[in-house]
């Protein structure tokens, strides 16, 4: 009797306990950072501290388990962005990495006479992983001194952020690298060409606006994950031979500078800082690191790539006083002044340069506005840059018709929506264009006399069973 009764499918062991996990966090991180005390924003709020003090072991099976939640790409928007920022909260030392992170087979020496490049948060090396060349940054391990632990806390979220981030044109992260001493090193593609700038030196008839394209679609994809990059220059800005195109490097440097105390040397980057970082107006705090500071340096980038320059690199147009002091700087931005343009901008498109020189001065100009709130965003600069008719002749990259999609999965199942564009933009019928966009799929033709086949079908059975 039991044999035959129906039984509904069961959760396996193990999923249910993983579901109702994933069912409770992405309730938790569906409220804002911010609210009032009492409230159900307060409450959840108070979860997330907690979740950010758990011990070691702990904070592991955690982050662990927030590291594959968002692995997923089941999260959008907001969610997405509340569980990368509890991820990162929640690490509490280099220990506490995501283990699918952790790479082993990594192949690079690290003596200081094989540096390739240093900077203020780590140092460069060229190592190897699995038979191909990887970059191996290594940031110094801090002295246990006041506010060590924050400084580490940050250097590890800054490689699980960057383990999340995956665009064309951000440099591809590899994973994480526990070398000598016990410190973590950052691993991503090695690219031969090197920097941007350095490759313009090497082939300077190179077409300038794809590569603003590239630089600005990187820029406004990490804006839309809330990341700011804070050190926006073509020394940042990698190249890759294979796509041809600009890969951002070293962003998100702003999680780590609001920690870090300003090491010597990091002033090189003064000539790309936005005004409001370096000069806030009288009666203000001192800006942090935006949106649109990050556009302000993009602006000095394309200086850089249009001119071979360093931006600030002389007082004003008509002089050529070199600036060696980063007060010089100062003093510029309070008389509001902005890098010197050339009369004539080359952007290297052969003929079509008299029309795309002024669009990009233009573009530069907007950016380079003394008030952050006027200057655009990067998205509107990324649609304005896609507008104009410029030559590009790298292999393009696959874009997926989404419309096209559903246009397909409505013709195999009519259930599925209708895409917003019509049908016959997408996938011309070969049919003439008047006909009904409805003819296009064989099963909405017999709609109108399916009604009918019912309603005979109906009496029919009716009358066979009174004469049964």
């Amino acid at each position: 009797m039991n044999q035959n009764k129906k039984t509904s499918p069961s959760i396996e062991p193990d999923d249910k306990p993983r579901s109702q996990a994933r069912s409770w966090i992405i309730d938790v991180i569906g409220y804002p950072g911010k609210s009032e005390d009492n409230s159900p924003e307060a409450r959840h709020l108070c979860i997330k501290k907690r979740l950010s003090t758990l011990e070691n072991s702990e904070a592991q099976v955690v982050v662990d388990f927030l590291d594959e939640l968002l692995r997923e790409g089941n999260l959008e928007g907001d969610q997405r962005k509340r569980a990368l920022d509890l991820l990162c909260k929640t690490v509490q030392s280099e220990e506490t990495v995501p283990r699918r992170l952790k790479l082993s087979d990594i192949r690079c020496n690290l003596n200081i006479s094989e540096c390739i490049a240093t900077g203020g948060y780590g140092n460069i090396f060229k190592g190897q992983l699995s038979g191909r060349s990887v970059c191996v940054k290594v940031t110094p391990r801090f002295n246990h001194s006041e506010g060590s632990s924050e400084q580490i806390k940050a250097h590890v979220r800054e490689l699980i952020v960057s383990s999340h981030i995956a665009h064309e044109n951000i440099l591809p992260f590899h994973g994480v690298w526990a070398c000598e001493g016990g410190c973590l090193a950052g691993v991503s593609e090695w690219m031969d060409a090197g920097n941007l700038r350095h490759y313009l030196r090497k082939e300077p008839g190179t077409p300038r606006i794809p590569l603003m394209a590239d630089i600005i679609s990187g820029l406004d994809y990490l804006h839309t994950m809330d990341i700011i990059h804070n050190d926006l220059k073509a020394a940042n800005v990698l190249y890759s031979l294979e796509t041809q195109r600009a890969l951002l490097a070293d962003f998100g440097v702003s999680h780590v500078a609001a920690t870090v105390a300003t090491k010597p040397g990091q002033l090189g980057s003064i000539y790309w800082t936005a005004p409001e970082i370096l000069v806030p107006e009288e009666g203000k705090d001192m800006s942090p690191p935006t949106p649109e500071s990050d556009i302000w340096s993009f602006a000095c980038t394309c200086y850089e790539l249009l001119t071979d320059s360093t931006p600030f690199h002389q007082a004003d147009g008509n002089t050529a006083i070199s600036i060696q002091h980063p007060r010089l700087i100062v003093s510029m931005m309070l008389r509001k002044v902005v890098p010197p343009l050339p009369d004539s901008i080359v952007v290297h498109d052969g003929p079509k340069d008299a029309v795309l020189g002024p669009e990009i001065r233009d573009v530069l100009k907007r950016c380079w506005n003394y008030t952050p709130t006027e200057r655009p965003s990067a998205q509107k600069i990324k649609s304005h840059i896609s507008n104009l008719e410029y030559r590009d002749d790298r292999a393009h990259s696959q874009n997926i018709d989404y419309d096209r999609v559903l246009s397909i999965f409505h013709r195999v199942d009519p259930r599925c929506p209708i895409p917003c564009s019509p049908i016959t933009q997408l996938d011309p019928p070969a049919r003439p264009p008047e006909t009904p966009i409805t003819h296009l799929d064989p099963p909405a033709r017999s709609l109108e006399k399916g009604p009918i086949f019912i309603l005979m079908a109906a009496l029919f059975f009716f009358f066979w069973w009174q004469i049964r």
